[in-house]
């Protein structure tokens, strides 16, 4: 699986998870401190049952049956955007293991091609483009 699809499966997941969590849990209205949002609980996405736990200004989201994870630890009202850190973990949970300098690597040179670029808000983020 080549990077750029794996960030496009990833980046998907996120916005389905996100919105089967509003879907579920639709008073939660605080998406910068997440202050009203459940500790933990479950969600039902695409036929999946997923957990979730609430991590300080993020949700980590676990697939019961294939261990996939999902942690949507800054900006989580942009489910376009994504980052070193939460693509890692989510390719380590699927089986797929790079280390981060040549997962940094890999994502300056979709930058250089146009496949990806920097996001402003927050630091350190990228959209696809």
């Amino acid at each position: 699986m080549s990077l750029i699809i794996a960030i496009r499966d990833f980046l998907h997941m996120q916005s389905a998870l996100l919105a089967a969590f509003h879907h579920n849990f639709p008073n939660c209205k605080d998406m910068k401190l997440l202050l009203d949002f459940p500790r933990s609980g479950e969600v039902g996405c695409r036929g999946e049952i997923w957990s979730f736990h609430r991590h300080g200004v993020g949700l980590l989201f676990e697939n019961q049956s294939s261990n996939c994870v999902i942690d949507v630890h800054r900006a989580i009202e942009c489910t376009e955007i994504f980052d070193a850190w939460r693509l890692e973990i989510y390719l380590e949970s699927i089986g797929k293991r790079l280390s981060r300098e040549d997962l940094v690597q890999n994502l300056n040179q979709l930058v250089e091609e146009r496949q990806i670029a920097r996001a402003s808000e927050p630091e350190q983020s990228y959209f696809l483009l």
